[in-house]
């Protein structure tokens, strides 16, 4: 089966294509990443593809005159069902928009935040990273809430701090990708989720994560910096219960909340059952490890 998927920097889009590309050998697939500002008439010709992620503004009535000659399936993430001839075998959608979707409900899938495993797998502790906190500003927006936030851990903890949006503190080591990012989460103690559900591949790595007005009971949450400091101080000073907290964490990821659990779903919804059990053993074949 050839996949093709657009190359766009979101972190869901990013997530599947990362997962897929290790399925590869073991699912009997072949993965292409192809650039969207590429005409998809030409994506469609050229690699010939089975099954086709699309954006909503990407599903065009291109995918009407391909069909005629060529024989695929496409998903559309997308806020509302595609009105062309040629419809998508799925939909992925997002929690506010899928009263939309009341009449596909078989083959629409929500979005669902999720671990990056394939990418994060082999993360490692590094003393070039070494700190009691790390924090990442990806996929956030700072506010002056964040940037409070960011002074306080740096004058009180040994604190790093990246992203790619600078911050006028000794502690913000500029941006990383993401091997470096997993380097520099499994190389602290407790890494700060601001609002970017980053504390999934926290959990991933078995590092404790601390979630800003998060609303998970099994994760800890803190509105305001008293709140932060009260279980920071309880985390650093208690490690059984830090150990403890890591492991309840990293079991509920590994659970239901890693793109192998996104791509098994993807394939359950359009009637691919062995590929979907595949990649769910893929992920038990690299826990295992």
């Amino acid at each position: 089966m050839k996949i093709a998927l657009p190359n766009l920097s979101f972190p869901y889009i990013t997530g599947l294509s990362s997962a897929l590309k290790t399925l590869e050998d073991t699912c009997d697939i072949e993965v292409f990443i192809w650039k969207a500002e590429k005409p998809l008439m030409d994506i469609i010709d050229e690699i010939k593809p089975d099954l086709i992620f699309l954006y909503q503004n990407q599903a065009n009535i291109t995918l009407d005159l391909a069909a005629e000659t060529l024989n695929f399936d496409y998903i559309a993430f997308s806020a509302t069902p595609i009105q062309l001839n040629k419809k998508p075998i799925a939909y992925i959608t997002d929690q506010e928009h899928v009263s939309n979707f009341i009449n596909y409900q078989k083959n629409t899938l929500i979005v669902k935040p999720s671990a990056n495993v394939a990418q994060i797998h082999n993360g490692k502790s590094s003393d070039m990273f070494k700190s009691e906190v790390s924090v990442f500003n990806n996929d956030i927006k700072l506010s002056s809430e964040h940037i409070k936030i960011l002074e306080w851990l740096a004058a009180k903890y040994n604190t790093k701090i990246f992203g790619p949006q600078k911050i006028a503190l000794p502690q913000y080591l500029g941006s990383t990708d993401i091997f470096e990012r997993a380097d520099a989460i499994k190389s602290s103690l407790i890494s700060i989720d601001l609002g970017n559900f980053s504390c999934l591949d926290i959990g991933y790595l078995k590092v404790a994560p601390l979630v800003l007005n998060g609303s998970h009971d099994l994760y800890k949450n803190f509105k305001s910096i008293k709140e932060l400091e009260n279980i920071l101080d309880t985390l650093l000073s208690k490690n059984k219960e830090r150990k403890e907290y890591c492991n309840s964490v990293y079991q509920d990821v590994i659970d239901n909340k890693t793109f192998y659990h996104r791509i098994a779903e993807i394939f359950r919804v359009i009637g691919d059952s062995e590929r979907s059990q595949g990649s769910l053993n893929k992920l038990k074949e690299l826990v295992s490890c």
